[in-house]
C-alpha cells in the first residue's frame, strides 16, 4: 500500500488516498464527535447562564435606575417645595401625593420627606425609620450630598436612598427626601440573591456587577445567581451525537467516490500544465501559450497563467526598451558633460600662467583644476558603465600577474589613504597568481574598490587588501573597519547609481558608479564579485573571484569570439 502511495500515477495516489484518509476520517468524527458535541453542550450551557445573570442583572440595575429617578423627580417637585413653608395645607395634599408612592416597579418602598435638619414633615406611612438611619440622613444633609446606604436589620438588608431639596440660588439643602426597600424585595427570583461592599462572598455560581445610579455606586453592588438548575432544561446530547456520525459516515462516502471518480480526469489536466511549465522553464517566455482545455477550474488555470505570461512578455519588451533609453541618456549625456571640461581646464592653467605672482588666483586655479579632475573621473566612470551596459567596452586579454596588478591599483589610491591617515594591510600570496585579463580595467576594478574602503572608513581606520589562490581559483579580498553596510542597502550594492548614506561633510557618496562598473567589469573576465557586511558600523568585505590563468583559457575556448 505504501509502496503505492509514494510511487505511479498522481490519479491512482489520489485514489489510494481518498480510500485511506476516507476511513481515517470516519474513525476520527466518530471518535471525536462525542467529546465535540459534550463541549458544545458545556459552552452552551456556559453560556445560557451568562446570559440568565446578565438579564437579572439587568432587571435589578433597571429597577434601582427607575427607583433613583422617580425620587429624584418627587424631590424636584413643587408639591414638596410647597410642603416645607405650608404647614397648613400638608395633610390636605401632600400626605396623599406621597401615598402614591407605594411601590416602584411592583417593590414597596417607603418614604419620608423632612426638612433640612432631617424632621419629618410627611411620609407614605409605610413603616418608620429607626434612629440609626435618621442620624445617617442628618449626615448626609450636613454634607449636602446624595447618596445611598444599607443596614442590616432582623428582617433583612434595607437598602436606603435620599434626594435633596435644595435652593435655587445658595444650592443648599432645604429640605430632603429619604426613602427605603428591602434588599429582600429586589431579589428576580428565587435562585438569585443581592452582594455588597462588606458581605460575605457567595462562591458558587456567577456574580454580575449591577448598573446602578450614581449614588449606589460606592456600595459594590452586585447579583449572585445560582445556575445549578438551568442545565436541566437542554437537551441530551446523545441524540446530537448520534446525527453527527450518521452524517459524517455518509459525506465521508460521498467524498470517497466523487474523488475517485474526479480524480482522473482532474489529474489528466493537470500533466497538460505540468507538461507546459517545464517546456516554458526549458525555453523561457515565448509566445507559446497553455491550451484552454479540460476542466472550468483547470482552464481558469490555464487562463491566468496565460494572461500572467504576456503581461511578462509585454513587461520585458517595456524594460528592454527603457534599459536601451537609459543606456543612450548616460551615453549621450557623458559626451555632453565632458566637452566643456578641456576649456575649463586650459582656462584654469591660463590663469596659473598669467598670474603666477597672484596667490589667490593661483588658489582659485588650483580649485578649478581639482574640481574638473573630479569631474573628468566621474563622467569617464558613467561613461565606462554606458560602454558595458551597451556591450560596447573591449576586453584585451593578456596573461597577468594578480599580485602585480594589485600593487599598481595601490599605487594610485595611496595619495586617498594617506590623505585620511588610513593603515593599509598587505598580504598576498607568496607565489605568483596568473590569470588572463585586461591590465588596465583590472587595475581600476581593485582601485575602484580599495577607495571605496577608504571613503567609507572614518579617518585612521584600517584596509586589508589579500590575495590566496584556492583550486583554480584566484581570490582577492578588500577590507575595511568602516562604517559597514546596512541590511536593507547590501542586496543592492552593485546597482546602478546605489550609494552608501551622505555624511554632512559629503565625504562620502557619488553618483554610485563605481561598484556596478566593477561587477561589469569582473563579469567580462569570467569572474565574481560579491559584497558581505556585519552591519552599520561593523566595516565590509568585498570579494572578487577571477578564474586562473588555465581555467581561464579554458574557458575562453568554450567561448565565441567576440
Amino acid at each position: 500500500m505504501w509502496t503505492l502511495l509514494r510511487s505511479g500515477s498522481l490519479s491512482r495516489r489520489f485514489a489510494i488516498a481518498s480510500a485511506i484518509l476516507t476511513a481515517a476520517a470516519v474513525l476520527l468524527v466518530a471518535a471525536t464527535s462525542l467529546a465535540l458535541v459534550n463541549h458544545q453542550h458545556a459552552s452552551a450551557l456556559a453560556l445560557l447562564e451568562q446570559r440568565e445573570a446578565a438579564f437579572h442583572a439587568r432587571t435589578v440595575g433597571n429597577t434601582l435606575q427607575t427607583l433613583a429617578s422617580r425620587m429624584d423627580e418627587v424631590a424636584a417637585s413643587p408639591i414638596l417645595a410647597t410642603g416645607l413653608v405650608d404647614s397648613a395645607g400638608r395633610e390636605t395634599y401632600l400626605a396623599p401625593f406621597l401615598n402614591g408612592l407605594r411601590q416602584i416597579n411592583g417593590i414597596p418602598v417607603q418614604v419620608l420627606f423632612t426638612d433640612f435638619e432631617g424632621k419629618p414633615i410627611a411620609g407614605n406611612g409605610v413603616e418608620r425609620f429607626d434612629p440609626e438611619q435618621m442620624a445617617w440622613l442628618r449626615a448626609s444633609i450636613d454634607r449636602g450630598s446624595e447618596s445611598g446606604a444599607i443596614f442590616q436589620r432582623p428582617g433583612g438588608a434595607e437598602l436606603v436612598g435620599v434626594s435633596l431639596l435644595r435652593y435655587s440660588r445658595t444650592n443648599t439643602p432645604e429640605g430632603a427626601l429619604v426613602y427605603k426597600l428591602r434588599m429582600q424585595d429586589l431579589r428576580p427570583t428565587s435562585s438569585s440573591d443581592l452582594e455588597w461592599k462588606g458581605r460575605s462572598p457567595v462562591t458558587a455560581g456567577i456574580e454580575v456587577p449591577l448598573a446602578v445610579p450614581e449614588k449606589f455606586r460606592h456600595l459594590g453592588l452586585s447579583l449572585h445567581v445560582d445556575t445549578s438548575g438551568i442545565g436541566s432544561v437542554l437537551e441530551s446530547p446523545w441524540t446530537q451525537y448520534g446525527l453527527i456520525g450518521g452524517i459524517a459516515i455518509l459525506l465521508a462516502l460521498v467524498v470517497f467516490l466523487l474523488g475517485s471518480r474526479l480524480s482522473l480526469g482532474l489529474t489528466q489536466d493537470l500533466r497538460k500544465l505540468e507538461r507546459f511549465a517545464v517546456e516554458l522553464g526549458k525555453q523561457g517566455i515565448g509566445d507559446r501559450r497553455a491550451e484552454l482545455a479540460g476542466s472550468s477550474e483547470t482552464i481558469t488555470l490555464a487562463r491566468a497563467i496565460n494572461q500572467m505570461l504576456d503581461r511578462l512578455q509585454e513587461q520585458q519588451a517595456r524594460l528592454q526598451r527603457e534599459h536601451q533609453r537609459k543606456d543612450e541618456f548616460l551615453a549621450m549625456l557623458s559626451h555632453e558633460l565632458r566637452n566643456p571640461l578641456a576649456p575649463i581646464s586650459s582656462a584654469a592653467q591660463l590663469l596659473r600662467v598669467l598670474f603666477a605672482g597672484e596667490p589667490k588666483i593661483k588658489q582659485t586655479s588650483d580649485v578649478i583644476s581639482r574640481q574638473v579632475s573630479h569631474m573628468t573621473h566621474l563622467i569617464d566612470d558613467l561613461m565606462d558603465v554606458s560602454r558595458v551596459t551597451r556591450g560596447l567596452v573591449t576586453i584585451n586579454q593578456t596573461d597577468l600577474e594578480l599580485g602585480a596588478v594589485l600593487r599598481e591599483a595601490v599605487e594610485q589610491i595611496t595619495p586617498v589613504i594617506e590623505a585620511r591617515r588610513h593603515r593599509l594591510l598587505l598580504d598576498l600570496a607568496p607565489h605568483p597568481v596568473e590569470v588572463r585579463g585586461d591590465r588596465p580595467r583590472l587595475i581600476q576594478v581593485f582601485a575602484n574598490l580599495l577607495n571605496n574602503a577608504a571613503k567609507y572608513t572614518p579617518d585612521g581606520g584600517e584596509l586589508r587588501l589579500s590575495l590566496q589562490q584556492h583550486g583554480d581559483t584566484a581570490i582577492a579580498e578588500v577590507c575595511d573597519n568602516g562604517i559597514g553596510i546596512g541590511p536593507e542597502l547590501l542586496p543592492e550594492v552593485f546597482d546602478l547609481f546605489t550609494q552608501g548614506q551622505r555624511t554632512p561633510d559629503r565625504a562620502q557618496g557619488g553618483l554610485g558608479l563605481g561598484l556596478t562598473l566593477v561587477k561589469k567589469l569582473v563579469e567580462l573576465h569570467g569572474g565574481t564579485v560579491e559584497a558581505h557586511s556585519e552591519g552599520q558600523g561593523l566595516g565590509s568585505r568585498f570579494i572578487v573571484r577571477l578564474p586562473l590563468l588555465a581555467a581561464a583559457g579554458h574557458c575562453r575556448e568554450q567561448e565565441s569570439p567576440r
